[in-house]
């Protein structure tokens, strides 16, 4: 067990933009008993602030795990997950299938034409969330706790997220067209030893197949899976453990917090591990036989804007790190693969330390609701790895 608060702050690399405005959840977290010059206890805003302080609280007394570091007891916590707090609309708009839009969305990119477009693949629309300012937080870094607060005290995040319709492009058929130092992202079929039917999945045993999977695909020396997530957006799954689906567009790790990433995990080996290539990834799988509500999508590293990725500070009981939120950019292209079934796998890269302008080390992904979809469609329900991948 560890009883260090790791922040990947500390970290470096070039590709990361820094944010130097004031960070206000540094100011109840973690939770230090402040005391004045005689040396008496002083009354702590943690306490206005937080849910609670008190020692026997989950969030004081949790301890993270490096023997089990995909724990996240934060599932069960009452966190103030609301619109006003971390961009989850209650209400998302309505989607449909939009001709007009695709339209002007094929004019707006028919000067660099993506090289799936000569063979006129199936285009469809939806919503998803990007980044907004809160008002009256412009001068402080985003940040998102996992971390429960007060619900007067309105800081569980500090930006909100706003809906934007999207264009996005079936690869179906054309896998093969995309690839992961090119565009972040791609995928490919495999059979697991074991059936991965939702009620019947192990997951230990499910990472170590992976492992060797991604070591041999990947061509690796070392992998290490750090963190599994299972997703469903039915509110009755939260309970078992399912995180719910992430309709927002984000990247899971600026590079210098992959970088604090690998040194939580590897500990004494991460800086001889660092004189490699490294990459980590998101090997993400349905545990339905087809997939149908809630797809995943990934937008191509070659349409991002480096201005429009959003570094922010996300909070958890042991460690603060950053991901990338994205601001709307109608020149990001998105792709996604119909009607995935189990024996389908997308990858998602999150960080690479190659160095090169034209080898993506991330791809901004997010799940969106297909207006095909039937209306009594079985939730989704997938399991994604985080892989660390040297060599």
């Amino acid at each position: 067990m560890s009883d260090t608060f790791h922040d990947a702050s500390h970290s470096y690399d070039s590709r990361s933009p820094i944010d130097k405005r004031v960070q206000p959840w540094r100011a109840w977290w973690p939770v230090v008993q402040r005391s004045n010059e005689s040396g008496e206890d002083t009354e702590n805003t943690k306490d206005s602030v937080l849910l609670s302080t008190d020692a026997d609280a989950p969030w004081v007394k949790w301890r993270f795990n490096p023997e089990v570091p995909w724990e996240k007891p934060w599932i069960f916590w009452p966190l103030a997950w609301s619109p006003k707090y971390y961009g989850q609309a209650e209400i998302a708009p309505e989607v449909v299938h939009d001709q007009a839009f695709i339209e002007a969305c094929l004019s707006l990119h028919s000067t660099s034409p993506a090289p799936i477009s000569k063979y006129n693949p199936f285009r469809t629309t939806s919503t998803i969330q990007f980044f907004q300012d809160r008002e009256g937080s412009e001068h402080e870094k985003p940040y998102a706790c996992r971390v429960p607060v007060t619900s007067h005290s309105a800081l569980q995040s500090n930006f909100h997220g706003k809906w934007q319709q999207i264009m996005l492009t079936d690869v179906r058929g054309h896998e093969d067209l995309f690839t992961l130092d090119k565009d972040g992202f791609e995928w490919f079929q495999h059979k697991t030893e074991r059936t991965v039917a939702d009620g019947d999945l192990d997951v230990l045993v499910y990472m170590k197949e992976m492992a060797r999977v991604i070591k041999e695909r990947y061509k690796g020396s070392d992998v290490y899976i750090f963190d599994y997530v299972k997703r469903s957006p039915d509110k009755t799954d939260r309970w078992t453990g399912y995180s719910d689906v992430t309709r927002r567009v984000h990247a899971d790790q600026t590079p210098r917090s992959a970088i604090g990433r690998i040194k939580l995990h590897m500990k004494d080996r991460a800086d001889e591990l660092l004189k490699k290539r490294c990459r980590i990834f998101s090997v993400w799988r349905p545990l339905l036989p087809v997939i149908e509500a809630y797809p995943l999508s990934a937008a191509s590293f070659t349409s991002v804007a480096p201005e429009d990725m959003v570094p922010i500070d996300v909070i958890y009981p042991h460690y603060a790190e950053e991901s990338f939120e994205v601001r709307h950019n109608p020149n990001l292209r998105w792709y996604y693969k119909s009607a995935m079934t189990n024996e389908d796998i997308m990858v998602i890269k999150l960080y690479d330390n190659k160095m090169t302008d034209k080898t993506a080390y991330f791809a901004p992904h997010a799940s969106w609701r297909d207006p095909a979809a039937r209306k009594d469609a079985p939730p989704r329900r997938s399991i994604e790895l985080r892989v660390m991948l040297f060599g």
